[in-house]
C-alpha cells in the first residue's frame, strides 16, 4: 500500500511542480498542459527508479495509463462542477465583507497601518463585487478565462457574517468588458482610502517631504515649511481622490518620486506623473517645480521606435538601446515641446507600442520608456503613418 502512494504521490507531485512552472513563466494554456504531462511522465519515471532500486526499469504504462485516466476523470468532474463550487456567490445577507486584489500572495501583505486587511463594507462596494463575481462566471462560459496576467486577475476574499471565508481567483481574458464594473470599485474613496495611506493621516502627522526627480538627475527638493507641508498634502490627497482606474494602473508621465515622512518614522512613497495635476499646479505656483521634477531642459534628445513589447522585454536595456538607434525609421525628438509631450505621456515600464530612448544632456545613461495607446502624441503617429 505504502509504494503505490509514494509513486503516485510523487507524479502528482512533480505534475504540479511543472505545471505550476509553466504557468508562472508562460501563462500559455498549452505550455501548462504540456508541464503537466512532462512533470507526471518524470515523476512516474524517478517513482519507479527509487521503488525498483536501479536505472534500468521496467516501466509500467498500464500503471501510468490508470493514473491518467483517474486525473483526467477528476479534471472533468471539476470542470461540470457538480456541488457548483466555482459557481457559487455569496447571498448578500451573509456578506459582512470583501476583499479585492489581484494576486491572493498579495492577500497578508496588503494591509492598512491598523494590521486590519483592506475589506471593502460598503453596501455599494459589495453589491458591485457581486455583480463583477457573476459577470465573470457567467461570461467564464463563454470562454472569459484566460492565460495568466497578474494585471488582468481578480483575487475575491469574502468575510461572511458567521465567521466563515470564500476565496476566488480568476484570470480574465476580455478583460476590458470588465472596466466599467472594475472601474466603479477602485475608483470608490472606500477602496481609495484602504490602500492611499496618505489619505488617512493628517498634516500634523507629517513632519517632511522629500521630492527627487526621475531620471539620471541630481535634483531635489525638501518641504519641512508647516504651511507647504499642509497645502502640499492637500493637493497629493485631492489627486489621490481623483485618479481614474487607468491612472491608477498605469502610471503616465514620470516626473519624480515623494517620499513623505511621517512624525512616527514610516514613509509613503508616491511617483509624481501627470495625473497629479492639482499638486503640480502648486509646485509652479510655488516656483519649486523646475528643481524637483525632469523636464525638457535636462533632455539632449529622445529616440523613438516602434516595437514588439514581447520582443524587447526580453533583452537588456542595453540591448534595447542598439536595437533603436539601429531602426532606420526611428523618430529624433529635440524640440522643447515635442520632448515635454513625450515627457507627459511616457510610461515607465517597456510594454507600450513605442519605445522611446531618452539621452540626458548630463549624463551618459540613458532612460528606456515606452508609450502606448491615446498617449502617444499626433507627431509620432504621422512620422510612423498611423
Amino acid at each position: 500500500m505504502i509504494k503505490p502512494l509514494f509513486k503516485f504521490g510523487l507524479t502528482i507531485s512533480m505534475m504540479l511542480f511543472t505545471g505550476f512552472y509553466f504557468s508562472e513563466t508562460t501563462g500559455k494554456l498549452g505550455w501548462i498542459f504540456f508541464g503537466y504531462i512532462v512533470g507526471s511522465l518524470i515523476g512516474y519515471y524517478l517513482g519507479e527508479i527509487v521503488l525498483q532500486k536501479t536505472w534500468r526499469i521496467r516501466v509500467n504504462l498500464k500503471g501510468f495509463v490508470s493514473f491518467a485516466a483517474v486525473i483526467i476523470l477528476l479534471a472533468v468532474i471539476l470542470k461540470l462542477d457538480p456541488v457548483h463550487y466555482e459557481s457559487k456567490v455569496p447571498d448578500i445577507k451573509m456578506i459582512n465583507q470583501i476583499y479585492i486584489g489581484n494576486n491572493p500572495l498579495l492577500y497578508y501583505e496588503d494591509n492598512s497601518s491598523n494590521g486590519e486587511f483592506n475589506y471593502l463594507k460598503e453596501k455599494e462596494n459589495i453589491e458591485a463585487l457581486r455583480l463583477l463575481h457573476q459577470q465573470i462566471i457567467e461570461k467564464g462560459k463563454k470562454a472569459s478565462i484566460g492565460d495568466l496576467n497578474i494585471n488582468h486577475s481578480v483575487f475575491l476574499m469574502y468575510e461572511l457574517k458567521d465567521g466563515k471565508r470564500i476565496a476566488r481567483e480568476y484570470h480574465l481574458q476580455n478583460y476590458d468588458s470588465y472596466l466599467p464594473l472594475l472601474a466603479k470599485i477602485y475608483e470608490s474613496s472606500e477602496y481609495k482610502k484602504n490602500v492611499n495611506e496618505l489619505l488617512n493621516v493628517s498634516t500634523e502627522d507629517v513632519s517632511k517631504i522629500n521630492i527627487t526627480a526621475s531620471g539620471e538627475l541630481d535634483k531635489s527638493v525638501n518641504i519641512t515649511d508647516s504651511q507647504e507641508l499642509k497645502e502640499a498634502i492637500q493637493a497629493l490627497s485631492e489627486d489621490l481622490k481623483n485618479q481614474s482606474l487607468a491612472q491608477m494602473t498605469n502610471s503616465i508621465g514620470d516626473y519624480a518620486s515623494i517620499d513623505i515622512l511621517l512624525k512616527n518614522n514610516n514613509i509613503i512613497y508616491l511617483n509624481w506623473d501627470s495625473s497629479y495635476t492639482q499638486f503640480s499646479n502648486w509646485m509652479e505656483q510655488t516656483g519649486q517645480a523646475k528643481e524637483a521634477r525632469l523636464t525638457a531642459d535636462e533632455i539632449s534628445y529622445i529616440l523613438v521606435a516602434k516595437t514588439d513589447p514581447q520582443i524587447f522585454n526580453s533583452i537588456s536595456e542595453s540591448e534595447v538601446v542598439q536595437r533603436i538607434e539601429k531602426q532606420s525609421n526611428r523618430l529624433k525628438l529635440d524640440q522643447t515641446s515635442e520632448i515635454e509631450s513625450a515627457i507627459d505621456n511616457a510610461q515607465i515600464d517597456w510594454g507600450g507600442d513605442y519605445l522611446a530612448a531618452f539621452y540626458y544632456k548630463d549624463s551618459r545613461n540613458i532612460d528606456i520608456k515606452s508609450l502606448s495607446g491615446d498617449h502617444v502624441p499626433g507627431f509620432i503617429l504621422e512620422h510612423f503613418n498611423e
